[in-house]
């Protein structure tokens, strides 16, 4: 049951939305029907219930998706040139893992890392740079069945991290 204070907050956007246009040639996304309102409040408020098929079976990862995944972040840690880097954990995150994905959703990946005898702290500075540098290299050309894919690496998971 959708609550009414949730409608009208979804309303209101959507108001600010369609009224906020500095290009009036670009239709709002809702007319002033019931019928209107009621679909743009549904397009914003409904969920798909399975994950992805781009990248999953059912609720299993496809094997050549995380094939791919721990390639791409096997080539970036060979490339960092940070000695002794060893990946710890590659995590998915994002709406393509919660059933909030839609079509510009991208494929997130947390790899956390640890090298031997560096404190994290001492570490992130060096991570800080290497996402840099995969930023600007991914830039949405790596594609994973056509969704970018979004490496991140991390030094320690902090607390608010949560696994599911």
């Amino acid at each position: 049951m959708v609550k009414l204070g949730s409608v009208i907050v979804a309303c209101g956007m959507l108001l600010l939305a369609a009224c906020g246009s500095a290009d009036q040639s670009i239709a709002p996304l809702a007319d002033d029907s019931q019928a209107a309102v009621s679909e743009a409040v549904d397009a914003i408020t409904t969920f798909p219930t399975e994950l992805d098929p781009r990248l999953w079976n059912d609720v299993a990862l496809k094997p050549e998706v995380r094939d791919t995944i721990l390639g791409v972040v096997d080539r970036v840690v060979s490339e960092a040139d940070i000695e002794g880097l060893t990946v710890d954990a590659v995590d998915l995150f994002g709406s393509n893992v919660s059933y909030e994905y839609d079509d510009s959703s991208d494929v997130g990946v947390h790899v956390f890392v640890h090298k031997p005898g560096m404190a994290a702290q001492e570490l992130s500075p060096f991570l800080e740079l290497l996402n840099d540098q995969v930023e600007r290299r991914q830039e949405g050309r790596i594609l994973l069945n056509g969704l970018p894919l979004e490496v991140t690496f991390h030094a320690e998971r902090t607390a608010n991290y949560r696994i599911y």
